[in-house]
């Protein structure tokens, strides 16, 4: 079993989102969905992933689609939301 995070406000604990890791070789991935129980990337809550790339130290947010490399029509592929580079 791999982990899951919830998101809850601090005051009334309600919950926001949650976010699952994924059994990936080589790099960590997380399905973000708005459903606490129904964690899966087909579902209707489903915001997203998080990417983690190289030694951990980098993290890319990608939207709802399908993989860029797939040679899909634009419409069809994911974006890049965001991007985090921790630097020490």
């Amino acid at each position: 079993m791999y982990p899951q995070y919830n998101l809850l406000t601090s005051d009334s604990q309600k919950f926001l989102l949650s976010a699952h890791k994924m059994s990936m070789v080589g790099s960590a991935h997380y399905v973000i969905t708005m459903k606490e129980e129904d964690t899966k990337r087909n579902t209707e809550g489903y915001l997203g992933k998080v990417r983690s790339i190289n030694s951990g130290n980098e993290f890319n947010l990608f939207g709802v689609g399908e993989n860029p490399d797939k040679g899909l029509n634009l419409d069809q592929t994911r974006s890049q939301l965001l991007g985090v580079l921790y630097v020490r």
